[in-house]
């Protein structure tokens, strides 16, 4: 046995993956698990290189917003581990969070690749970079945005570092509607791109780069294949770049351009549970 695969032996042991098998033969719903979709798992499942990337918000997780109670699902954070220490086996999550906001929140280990700010931001020092005319105009809209929307209730206004977030989880429909149109006035009067993702809506002077970030890490970890899954408008420019046998998931409604939809988080969770149980019999000769 060489030393990367001791490795992952190792790690995958100090994993409960008892407890994905468990989930993978419970009664969960399974709104989604069509006979293609585990059909192509199972291909995906022997490619030599794999990478499997997801959103944070609203796909590894239940809630979206800004506190520790968005915590990754505990069986979809020990799936994505699973697959990470796997050997030719990659895991990245690609958020609009800001990558420090990411990091903390997910409490994910250094094996899967954190990426925040829609794609922009791959490293801490990112956020120390940002010249005097972008702190200059975020400081702008940040203004607009309080004198505007600030005061709404369930609205809560967040600097990041090439974005300014506008939180509307807690919001009635109406006080949403209000401050998603408000916002998008002050992102167009401020030269500003406006990203809806989920309950946040960004106003950012970057442009979504979830797609441009999925290739990097494609090329960069010389992954032949690749797994995304997302629920937001970012989240589809990263779906639209797959081919072959790359697969796309939607987690939950919306237009999209995945092959694939599954109903919530849970799902996508067993998903990764079942990815990795097929992988890992493949890469250890436990396949027939």
């Amino acid at each position: 046995m060489n030393q990367s695969v001791a490795d992952s032996a190792l790690l995958t042991r100090s994993l409960p993956l008892g407890l994905l098998r468990a989930f993978i033969q419970s009664d969960a719903a399974d709104e989604g698990f069509t006979p293609d979709l585990m059909a192509e798992l199972k291909v995906l499942a022997r490619v030599p290189g794999l990478l499997v990337a997801c959103n944070y918000g609203g796909t590894l997780c239940d809630a979206e917003g800004i506190s520790t109670e968005t915590l990754p699902l505990g069986s979809a954070a020990i799936a994505l581990r699973a697959l990470a220490a796997l050997p030719n086996t990659h895991a990245a999550v690609i958020s609009g969070r800001s990558l420090r906001d990411l990091a903390a929140v997910s409490r994910l280990p250094a094996e899967v690749h954190l990426i925040g700010s829609h794609g922009a931001e791959s490293d801490m020092a990112f956020a120390h970079v940002q010249s005097l005319a972008t702190e200059a105009a975020l400081q702008k809209a940040n203004t607009a945005l309080s004198e505007a929307v600030g005061f709404q209730k369930g609205i809560w206004i967040e600097r990041k570092p090439v974005a300014v977030a506008v939180h509307t989880r807690p919001a009635t429909p109406e006080v949403v509607e209000l401050v998603t149109e408000r916002a998008r006035e002050i992102a167009r009067s401020h030269g500003l791109f406006f990203i809806v993702d989920g309950s946040v809506l960004d106003l950012s002077v970057v442009e979504p780069a979830k797609a441009e970030a999925l290739e990097t890490l494609r090329s960069r970890l010389g992954a032949s294949a690749a797994m995304y899954a997302g629920d937001a408008y970012s989240d589809e420019l990263a779906i639209s770049t797959l081919r072959g046998p790359d697969m796309g998931l939607r987690v939950g409604p919306g237009e999209t351009g995945a092959a694939h939809r599954l109903r919530d988080p849970e799902s996508f969770a067993r998903v990764l549970a079942m990815l990795f149980e097929l992988r890992r019999a493949w890469l250890f000769g436990e396949d027939a």
